[in-house]
């Protein structure tokens, strides 16, 4: 059923002649949104595997094997179906992980159940092994169905014209080019093709009495879970619907047995996901509101914030990662663009008939209710993707009544301009220009790890330690390495990746000392990845890792400042080898004698971070 507008000179049926949103001939809307999807996508589709596909490649290649994974032997995890979980960074129980650096708190836990997920790369890696270009289409195929049941929702609720906008800027929207260029982030997509299809069957189901709605609801809410948290997500628009899109005179005990059989559902899965050790633990990045509510109470609120604006504005959440400076401006951002949505519903009193304007609520109530699970973690715009489900209703109400003040002349026009490049002609530039950017790093990436200075023949015995702020060096260079043909060293480790020149001093045939200049450690993003402010490093505190103790020798305002190594093997035994970033690659540092030191200047890395 459609609703039409109730404002402006009356046609036939109660219609408005002028309106811009009146229903009309808006032919194979969706049709048009596929096109401009893959239109979109061209330049992505093309990129080779990104950071945590490399890491998924290796351990899933192992598991379909039947084999360790070399270089991280002990680190595979399996979840209550004996898959294994690509997905969980650290063992079951939070045990130490054998590629975390020594700063990792004892008990850090990062481990992520999306068995779903892992399914469809398992798919990947038996049908098209060595084709990154299949699986984007299988990445862009999940969107194209997403796009679909999304539409089937949206012109059950809105005005056609409202609607078919609506779709057509979801496909337009940036905040979805991560998941088609990266595969590690295709769970958002497979989490909200099953949530939608679950609020589309609950409203069948409550709307209609359409009796399969009964069972497909929960059971697309539980595929959507099992497919990634972001599933959480997606059924926060269910919940949206109860609570604001229903008439005002039912019951609110009949709308909470209607929730039933979902909240049934989400129960059982954060049982089973908690049981079979799955969560998040001591990082200062990802922040589990059940473990830790003060600590994520603390943070949601910027977070939330920087996200919403990032759903609305033209300022990307992903500088909150890459320019920290400009976190301020998201948050304010964040204001505005919350006080424009209110304007919208407002406006909406004035042409929408009561149940457009309760969809356009519960929608909007639906987005922004989905952004709470994100909150767990550092804003990036691939985070949008499922809360844009019920931000672009709002923007393309917007459009449309901005388009019809323009017509009429009447004041706040000129906003026009602004929302539709904002929300139309940006996101094709930024995902032209984001694909060329991340292609660029990937070509620099690869390029390094072909020209590092390490030795084919010997690097699979070895133990490398590293000095080099980019994770994409800090933390992936030994699976990069592999990846050029390099080999895989024995183990490969950071031994800082602060973001600042370091000075090496040797102390003794086995012990050398790392000073950072004009900065402390464990202050960037991904070193804090590792460690939250509950468990700080203290003067005399000790991290160890195979092959090296390392202890806190000083102690800045929030992180430490030097740190003396003890490694197992003599310094100069060919056993291990110690490389720095520099002139784009990793190269060899020629260690002094005892007493002797040297600086290590800093140089960002391939990827910028």
């Amino acid at each position: 059923s459609c609703h039409g507008a109730v404002s402006g000179r009356r046609g036939g049926r109660g219609r408005p002649e002028t309106a811009p949103w009146q229903d009309g001939p808006v032919r194979r809307p969706l049709l048009v949104a596929l096109l401009l999807l893959a239109v979109q996508a061209l330049p992505l589709v093309g990129l080779p595997p990104v950071l945590d596909d490399w890491y998924h490649d290796l351990v899933l290649s192992a598991w379909l094997a039947d084999a360790p994974p070399p270089y991280a032997a002990g680190l595979v995890h399996t979840d209550p179906f004996g898959l294994v979980a690509p997905f969980a960074f650290t063992p079951p129980g939070g045990a130490g992980s054998p590629i975390f650096p020594w700063w990792s708190a004892p008990d850090l836990r990062l481990a992520f159940w999306r068995p779903l997920s892992t399914l469809a790369m398992l798919l990947d890696r038996r049908l098209w092994p060595d084709s990154p270009l299949l699986a984007h289409l299988h990445s862009l195929g999940w969107m194209a169905l997403l796009l679909a049941t999304w539409w089937a929702l949206l012109r059950r609720l809105l005005p056609r014209r409202l609607a078919a906008l609506a779709l057509v800027l979801l496909a337009l929207d940036d905040a979805h080019w991560w998941e088609l260029a990266w595969v590690a982030n295709r769970n958002a997509t497979i989490a909200g093709v099953f949530g939608m299809a679950a609020v589309l069957a609950h409203l069948r189901r409550r709307e209609e009495g359409w009796r399969p709605g009964a069972l497909l609801a929960p059971l697309s809410a539980a595929l959507a879970l099992l497919a990634g948290e972001a599933g959480l997500g997606a059924l926060a628009f269910l919940a949206a619907y109860e609570l604001v899109g229903r008439p005002a005179g039912e019951p609110p005990a009949r709308r909470l047995r209607a929730l039933a059989p979902t909240i049934l559902v989400g129960l059982a899965w954060a049982l089973a996901y908690k049981l079979a050790g799955f969560g998040a633990a001591h990082s200062a990045q990802y922040v589990d509101p059940l473990r830790s509510p003060p600590r994520w109470a603390a943070v949601a609120p910027t977070r939330l914030l920087a996200l919403l604006g990032a759903a609305g504005g033209a300022i990307p959440s992903d500088l909150w990662l890459m320019a920290p400076a400009a976190r301020p401006a998201l948050v304010v951002q964040g204001l505005v663009v919350l006080a424009g949505a209110a304007w919208v519903l407002r406006d909406a009193d004035a042409w929408l008939d009561a149940p457009g304007r309760r969809a356009l609520r519960w929608l909007a109530l639906g987005g922004l209710l989905a952004l709470l699970p994100f909150a767990s973690t550092f804003p990036l715009d691939r985070l949008l993707l499922i809360p844009a489900l019920g931000a672009q209703p709002l923007v393309a109400a917007a459009l449309l009544r901005l388009l019809d003040r323009w017509r009429r002349r009447e004041a706040g026009r000129w906003f026009l301009p602004l929302v539709a490049w904002v929300h139309a002609a940006q996101p094709v530039l930024v995902v032209a220009g984001g694909s060329r950017v991340l292609a660029g790093a990937l070509a620099r990436h690869a390029e390094a790890a072909e020209r590092a200075e390490v030795d084919p023949a010997t690097l699979p015995g070895q133990r490398v330690w590293v000095v080099a702020s980019d994770p994409s060096i800090g933390l992936y260079g030994g699976i990069a390495l592999a990846r050029a043909g390099r080999g895989f060293p024995a183990s490969y480790g950071p031994l800082s990746m602060a973001p600042c020149a370091h000075r090496l001093t040797v102390l003794d045939a086995r012990t050398l000392r790392l000073e950072t200049r004009g900065c402390e450690m464990l202050q960037a993003s991904f070193e804090g990845l590792f460690r939250d402010a509950d468990t700080p490093l203290r003067t005399g505190d000790i991290g160890r890792v195979p092959g090296m103790t390392a202890a806190v020798e000083a102690v800045g305002e929030r992180g430490p400042t030097r740190v003396r190594f003890r490694f197992d093997l003599p310094l100069d035994d060919p056993g291990q080898r110690f490389l720095a970033w520099r002139d784009g690659t990793l190269r060899r540092i020629d260690l002094p004698p005892p007493g002797g030191s040297l600086d290590l200047p800093w140089e960002p890395g391939p990827f910028g971070l």
